[in-house]
């Protein structure tokens, strides 16, 4: 038997960041993600991996959509979901996506959702797939602040981490 001389596929990594929301001029996500692509260029990442980014809305309806449409264009192996509360000054690892959208802020659009499921009938919770711990860990290693986050609280950061798993289920 002769063997393949294809190469089996590099995974895909897909990371995102969100636009600047609540009058701000900038995201610290953007520019996380811009370090990130930066960084991962330069190194072997990018000889193992094939990366793609994606900047998300502030907006409770068209982000599930944009994430749908992310997930069936890129297929990620790996989705690295990244957001910024505004508060603190290290990268927080979430470990839980929850059901539940009640912002004390509008969205981009206006509007603001108040103890609404992020998907109608959807499991209560799903948790990070990845080992929460492990990469904060990582990251303190690489010289990246940062801690464990319980959840990732209820405004656009927790819905596009819920509907992501959700459409990875």
């Amino acid at each position: 038997m002769v063997p393949s001389r294809r190469s089996p596929r590099r995974p895909r990594i897909l990371v995102t960041a969100f636009e600047p929301f609540d009058d701000r001029e900038e995201n610290r996500s953007g520019q996380w993600l811009d370090a990130f692509l930066r960084v991962a260029a330069a190194t072997a990442l990018a000889h193992v991996a094939d990366l793609s980014a994606a900047e998300l809305p502030v907006d409770f309806v068209k982000l599930p959509r944009a994430l749908a449409r992310l997930w069936r264009a890129e297929r990620p192996d790996v989705w690295i979901l990244t957001g910024e509360s505004g508060k603190g000054d290290a990268i927080k690892v979430e470990r839980v996506a929850v059901n539940l959208l009640d912002a004390t802020i509008r969205d981009n659009a206006g509007r603001r959702r108040g103890d609404a499921p992020v998907v109608r009938g959807g499991p209560p919770a799903y948790f990070a797939t990845l080992d929460p711990r492990g990469a904060r860990e990582a990251l303190e290693r690489a010289g990246v602040k940062s801690v464990l986050s319980l959840s990732a609280g209820s405004f656009c950061c927790n819905q596009g981490f819920y509907v992501a798993r959700h459409l990875a289920r």
